[in-house]
């Protein structure tokens, strides 16, 4: 049987991981939909794309990308992705550029990746 995540999300916006050792799993999926730069469909294709992209460079998908529960203090439960710096950039790449979420995340990804580091 696989090993079963969840977040638990706070009012106040704080997150609790309910297995320990997710630390490098820093990002969730529906952010990137909070945030405007995809919508579900959208999401979706973009998870294909990054899940190629690493099978192609022969990186292991599940050190970046895991399914996890998120369960909110309402008792709603959904399903997302907890993602790794890697696959969130990974997924910021990806976006649709004519949206300006998008090209805004994709110019903010390039310039903290290069012009900071």
């Amino acid at each position: 049987m696989p090993i079963q995540r969840a977040i638990i999300v706070y009012e106040n916006g704080e997150e609790a991981w309910e297995s320990p050792g997710h630390n490098h799993l820093p990002h969730r999926a529906s952010s990137l939909l909070e945030d405007g730069i995809y919508d579900e469909s959208g999401l979706k294709q973009a998870m294909l794309r990054a899940f190629s992209v690493c099978m192609q460079v022969q990186i292991p998908i599940q050190q970046h990308f895991r399914k996890v529960h998120v369960h909110s203090l309402s008792e709603q439960v959904a399903e997302d992705w907890a993602l790794s710096d890697f696959a969130f950039y990974l997924l910021l790449m990806n976006g649709d550029v004519t949206r300006p979420e998008s090209a805004f995340a994709q110019a903010y990804a390039v310039f903290k990746a290069f012009v900071q580091a």
